[in-house]
């Protein structure tokens, strides 16, 4: 079996090494891509760790070897995703994830098809402010262009397959996780959540993603599953949970469920959810 690929992408700020770090704690079939840059190499920063860092002649050969599978250049450094972190991995049957931009992201969906898309974003632009104005690390001048790319990454969050906000980092580590587990398990359960006729049901991708982050702090906090299922697995629970009709998200964004579908023990279990907003 061929190791499933994720691509996850987000504004600065947003908190993507975090929940990756967390995620790869878990999961020993998985590992991260090590990205090449020409940008000089930082304290505490490791080569081969944090970055391969290269010379521009080294790059531009690996270029031309057709050895990236996206590659751009920014500020005048170059950043690419190599082959040869992704394809062989792949190939032994070991998952990859890529932390990439949305550009490096659309090239990799055209070479990768197979791949899973994840769009990490926060609660608002506000509150990814507030973020980097606490790292205390920017300018003025480079926060304001750094909030300027997240809005213009933020206006590509539809070509992913899932968004996930990331307000609470257990909820969002836990959510993450659900993802790889579904992909390592095959395509089927995922190509349920992406056909479109699910889609609409729920009224959209965000919403999707939504209904699911929501529903999967509720099990975690207990809440009694609302299907029959043999599997503890509680993405594959929530899943049939949608594919079943069970649960859907109001004009407010609170989990509901529909007219008749639970027992009055089952109602009150799911009162746990609001708990999730």
């Amino acid at each position: 079996m061929i190791g499933p690929l994720i691509i996850l992408s987000g504004p600065s700020g947003s908190g993507k090494s975090t929940v990756i770090d967390r995620v790869l704690k878990h999961t020993d079939s998985l590992r991260l891509s090590v990205s090449a840059t020409t940008r000089p190499r930082r304290d505490r920063e490791v080569d081969g760790v944090n970055y391969h860092f290269w010379t521009r002649e080294r790059f531009e050969q690996e270029r031309q070897a057709d050895g990236f599978l996206e590659w751009a250049e920014v500020y005048g450094n170059y950043y690419g995703t190599l082959r040869s972190e992704v394809e062989p991995f792949r190939a032994k049957g070991i998952g990859v994830i890529l932390d990439v931009d949305v550009q490096g992201a659309a090239a990799v969906r055209r070479k990768c098809p197979d791949n899973v898309s994840i769009f990490l974003r926060p609660t608002s632009l506000a509150v990814l402010e507030e973020r980097l104005r606490k790292r205390g690390s920017e300018t003025e001048e480079t926060l304001m262009r750094r909030l300027a790319a997240a809005q213009r990454e933020l206006d590509r969050a539809g070509e992913y397959d899932f968004q996930v906000i990331n307000d609470d980092l257990d909820s969002t580590v836990s959510e993450l996780q659900g993802f790889v587990d579904v992909t390592f398990r095959g395509k089927n359960m995922l190509d349920e959540l992406k056909e479109e006729g699910i889609v609409n049901k729920v009224g959209g991708r965000f919403k999707l993603s939504t209904l699911i982050q929501k529903r999967m702090v509720a099990l975690n906090t207990g809440a009694k599953p609302l299907v029959n299922m043999a599997s503890t697995d509680k993405m594959a629970i929530v899943i049939q949970e949608i594919l079943q009709d069970k649960i859907y998200l109001d004009m407010s964004g609170t989990v509901q469920t529909r007219e008749g579908s639970l027992s009055d023990a089952a109602r009150g279990a799911m009162l746990m959810d609001s708990s999730g907003d």
